[in-house]
């Protein structure tokens, strides 16, 4: 079983070099691409090499998007003399992210763009108007006993075995979805059967943070089995945030039963509940969006549950092996016999309306750097896409001595055709876009500062953008 890496694609990042290279009108350094085309396929190599091996697969990994980063940030501040420091937040996704500084309100960062926070202002406690704008009091914490909660969710939990009892969305009286972890070790012929599963058992539930812009509940506790007999120790943090619909789980296993030979009926799982039958199961599949009534699914970037007033997204980041049990519960596989992983991320977003876009945010957040002078304007963008069910999945830049401007591949990834207008920080001269099979390629409108680029459902499209002199 493939464990959770804190890997993510590299589209982003490619857009960033992107960018940098355009708008510093000078190609990018060859040792970086080398570098990156060199990464690529150790990556692919990777795949079944020791762990030794991918530890220093990871760190070369971050050294190389850290260089990216830092020509990105040096490319904005270079020439600002501002004495004001303070945390550069850069989003290299296409759609739009929110930034977290710690114990801060949130922060929105542009799709493919940056935002300066000056620590001071983001530390500013978040406030409420009263009715008609009279009086002003704070926000109410977002944690208290055995309850989280903020504007867009309420999350209950069992103070006897510490798992989420329900999750509420505001609206509507049916609750959104159950969690809890479990061992499977399968127990007579039904497949179904909760006796296939060990018990919670809760041996502390505290509030950690209860503060205005975050709220975490931490509970410790032990898996037991039906006869009572310890089979791992655990401990998941649950934390909600301001402004985010995303509700994010740490969970740490310290397992002392093995899981059984076969992966698929034996393992250590978060198992999910929700209460209609009737509900639709989606699932990211290359990038895109489909429905699935598999009962063995892979899915490394979410899961969407959709009934017909309330979604709910399992964010994988990067968990891949599902098993769906009949119409209302799944089981996301954490530990099969042989896995080394213990510590394991995910989330659930409520009623996000673009589950992709959800997952790559939450798979790979903005970059925060640190000590940065203030940027000419404090936020901005260096392309931007008016559909947020196309994603970006590659970008260069390119100069022949005549022409230069920028390849990148574009994805519809929610099943419906679009006119995308794609913006850049410099007017496009013209662009095409080219046909996978080697045909002329077709001519892009350009109308005023957007190229218009016409994507069917599903649609992988490459398409290059030229500047003018």
């Amino acid at each position: 079983m493939a464990s959770q890496s804190g890997r993510s694609s590299g589209h982003g990042k490619s857009g960033l070099r992107t960018g940098t290279a355009i708008g510093g009108n000078k190609p990018v350094a060859d040792d970086i691409e080398a570098t990156y085309d060199e990464l690529a396929t150790a990556i692919e190599n990777a795949r079944d090499a020791e762990e030794d091996t991918n530890n220093d697969l990871d760190a070369r990994l971050a050294a190389a998007c850290e260089k990216s980063l830092a020509a990105f940030a040096g490319f904005l501040t270079g020439a600002s003399d501002s004495p004001r420091r303070g945390l550069l937040a850069i989003n290299p996704h296409t759609s739009a992210q929110q930034a977290f500084p710690a114990a801060c309100r949130p922060v929105a960062v542009p799709a493919m763009g940056f935002a300066w926070i000056d620590p001071q202002a983001a530390e500013a406690p978040a406030e409420r108007k009263g009715w008609f704008g009279v009086g002003r009091w704070e926000l109410p914490p977002l944690a208290e006993e055995n309850v989280l909660r903020n504007e867009f969710c309420e999350i209950y939990f069992d103070p006897h075995t510490g798992a989420i009892r329900s999750i509420f969305d505001y609206q509507g009286r049916n609750p959104v979805l159950a969690q809890q972890i479990a061992l499977r070790t399968p127990q007579g012929d039904d497949p179904e059967a909760e006796a296939n599963y060990s018990i919670m058992a809760a041996d502390e539930l505290v509030v950690a943070q209860a503060g205005s812009a975050v709220g975490e509940i931490v509970c410790r506790g032990r898996l037991m089995d039906r006869e009572g007999r310890r089979a791992a120790g655990f401990r998941q943090t649950t934390r909600v945030r301001r402004g985010s619909r995303v509700i994010e789980l740490e969970i740490d296993l310290d397992v002392e039963r093995q899981p059984g030979d076969d992966p698929w009926d034996s393992y250590y799982a978060v198992r999910f509940a929700w209460k209609d039958d009737s509900a639709e199961l989606h699932r990211g599949a290359n990038m895109a969006d489909v429905p699935t009534e598999l009962a063995r699914i892979e899915s490394p970037y979410y899961l969407d549950i959709r009934r017909a007033k309330q979604r709910a997204t399992l964010l994988c980041a990067g968990l891949p092996y599902h098993r769906r049990l009949g119409r209302r519960r799944l089981d996301t596989l954490l530990v099969v016999r042989g896995e080394r992983a213990r510590s394991f991320r995910l989330g659930i977003g409520v009623n996000v309306p673009h589950p992709m876009a959800a997952a790559l945010g939450f798979l790979s957040p903005p970059a925060m750097l640190a000590d940065q002078p203030s940027p000419t304007t404090p936020s901005g963008w260096l392309f931007h896409l008016d559909c947020r069910n196309v994603l970006a999945t590659y970008w260069q830049p390119f100069s022949d001595g005549e022409k230069s401007g920028f390849r990148v591949r574009l994805l519809e990834t929610d099943g419906r055709g679009v006119a995308l207008r794609l913006r850049c920080f410099r007017p496009a001269a013209s662009a095409r876009m080219r046909d996978p099979s080697d045909l002329s390629p077709t001519t892009l409108a350009i109308e005023g500062d957007a190229v218009v680029v016409p994507i069917g459902p599903h649609q992988w499209s490459e398409v290059e953008v030229f500047f003018g002199a």
